[in-house]
Formats: C-alpha cells, sequence, structure tokens
C-alpha cells in the first residue's frame, strides 16, 4: 500500500477497511486485512475518485459519494460490494458534491449527505438522501447554514451537523 491523501474509508461488516480513491482522481481501491496485516488491491472504482465519502451500508456494501473525478466535477455515487468485488452505480444524485460533505447511515438503512461545496466558490446547505433499496436518491431541504468540512451524527432520531466552515451559497 502506498500513502494516500484525500481518499475515504469504511470499516466492512468482516472487520476489514475498505479504502477509495486518492489525490490523483485514482480508481484503484484496496482493503486492508487488519487480522492478517496485509493489503489487497479490489476490482477498480468505475470512475476516478479523489475526496469520496465512504459510507457502510446494512447490507454490507458501501456507498462511495461525490469527489473531484479526473478533473471533472459530476455528482457521483457508486457501490462496492465486498462478497463480489464489484462495482455498480448508485443512482443518480440531484446535486453536485465536490467536497467538504459528510454522509451519515441513518437508522432506517437510507444514508444522508450534507452540505459541501460544488466548487471553489463556495458551500452548499444541500441535503440528499440515498435509499439503498431502491438505488435512487432525493433532495430533502436545506440546512440552515451552509456547511463545509463539518461532521455529522445520526442522534435521537435527528441528523446533527457539528462545526466546519459556513459558506456563502
Amino acid at each position: 500500500f502506498n500513502g494516500r491523501l484525500m481518499h475515504g474509508a469504511t470499516l466492512l461488516s468482516d472487520g476489514k477497511v475498505l479504502v477509495v480513491g486518492a489525490y490523483a482522481s485514482t480508481s484503484v481501491a484496496e482493503v486492508y486485512d487488519p487480522m492478517q496485516n496485509v493489503w489487497m488491491r479490489t476490482s477498480d472504482t468505475l470512475v476516478g475518485l479523489s475526496t469520496p465519502s465512504v459510507t457502510l451500508l446494512n447490507s454490507g456494501k458501501a456507498l462511495v459519494v461525490g469527489g473531484i473525478i479526473n478533473s471533472n466535477f459530476p455528482p457521483y455515487a457508486e457501490l462496492y460490494d465486498p462478497l463480489t468485488n464489484t462495482w455498480s452505480a448508485a443512482g443518480n444524485m440531484p446535486i453536485l458534491l465536490l467536497q467538504g460533505f459528510t454522509s451519515t447511515l441513518m437508522p432506517d438503512g437510507r444514508v444522508v449527505v450534507s452540505g459541501g461545496s460544488p466548487d471553489t466558490h463556495g458551500y452548499l446547505k444541500a441535503v440528499e438522501i440515498y435509499d439503498p433499496n431502491s438505488n435512487s436518491w432525493s433532495t430533502a431541504g436545506d440546512l440552515i447554514t451552509s456547511r463545509y468540512h463539518h461532521t455529522a451524527v445520526w442522534a435521537n432520531g435527528k441528523l446533527v451537523i457539528l462545526g466546519g466552515t459556513s459558506g456563502y451559497l
């Protein structure tokens, strides 16, 4: 494993760690097995990513959201299935996300994505929800204040947004 910068990672159901993307918008993804202390390359992601978020779904698949894609910035998400070592598209995101957003698993299995930056000119108030049952996205209103590089946790039935930078979009 070579060092990474601007990657995403999540703990998989089997205790291994999925690492996706890097500074150079790479399609290389790897899994670290802490029990064996070895790195294994997965199949490549569908596109090269930098600064993605990675969220483990209740199904055991990992949702990879957003990020800089080969210097282009389309709304983007894909799924990794560790059982088959394959990647697939994860619906069509309605809002462009470049970096600085959060992805948070909700108790019902959906994922809420909040804030972030669509480009270098400001930050978003946007909230989007991914439903793995229908492999689809929907918008869910706006945050009170735009957020960038914040954290988010699901607590007592609410999404709690902490810190980050407020912007002007």
